[in-house]
């Protein structure tokens, strides 16, 4: 299915919902969706190169793009030139007590086309439900913040942001349990997410959306999304 075809059909299935004197709704995770966090990681490696010392890293990074990174640090590191298990160990505790935090959402950069795409649904009347995997005692402050700077709407009327109760909580553990709540505020026409797990719970839970997976980034590259889900990179229809 093309872009085009994926923006038709949820433009019908907005207007379906709609007529039928719904309240549409329209779901979207953030990171490797709305989000790119790849400057988020490399802002940390950058901190972290520096306040190591540690010049080879510093110079292999002054070259190295900025998105579109692997999901895992160990695959990162491996593109700067760093293989294997010596500097990855160090760095991922670095790297874990940074990005899990309000501050470091401050370099996430929006993909193409998202907050495009976000407020035209919600001038056509859509609540927008930001479903997201970040935790509200670490994140909510940032979260918000970044969202509000990068241009999306938020904190208003026929917006609403999701956040886990804790960190530990697993995401499908609490994106399914949110499915129930955010059931109470319409009829969801349309969801986005980059974890297949997720985009099967959504199916399966509004079947008569249009279901969309993010194929941008995902834990495990070797977990697909339904048979016949469509997929896009960005949102610049």
């Amino acid at each position: 299915m093309t872009k085009e075809q994926i923006y038709q059909n949820l433009r019908a299935r907005l207007q379906e919902v709609k007529a039928a004197g719904k309240k549409p709704v329209a779901v979207f995770d953030l990171d490797a969706t709305l989000f790119d966090v790849g400057p988020r990681v490399c802002r940390i490696l950058q901190e972290y190169a520096v306040q190591h010392d540690h010049f080879g890293l510093q110079k292999a990074l002054k070259s190295y793009r900025r998105t579109e990174l692997p999901y895992l640090l160990k695959d990162i590191l491996a593109e700067l030139g760093f293989p294997g298990d010596e500097l990855l160990e160090d760095v991922s505790s670095f790297w874990f007590d940074r990005f899990f935090t309000d501050h470091y959402q401050y370099y996430d950069t929006p993909l193409s086309g998202g907050v495009k795409l976000v407020h035209e649904l919600y001038a056509e009347g859509a609540c927008i439900v930001y479903l997201t995997g970040r935790d509200a005692p670490g994140m909510l402050v940032g979260c918000t913040e970044s969202l509000r700077r990068n241009g999306f709407p938020v904190g208003v009327v026929n917006t609403v942001m999701l956040l886990k109760p804790d960190f530990d909580t697993p995401d499908p553990v609490f994106k399914e349990e949110a499915t129930r709540f955010i059931n109470g505020l319409g009829e969801v026409f349309v969801s986005f997410d980059n974890e297949p797990g997720n985009c099967k719970i959504f199916q399966d839970t509004w079947p008569t959306a249009v279901n969309v997976f993010m194929d941008t980034q995902r834990a495990s590259a070797a977990e697909l999304p339904p048979d016949g889900m469509p997929a896009l990179k960005d949102f610049s229809f």
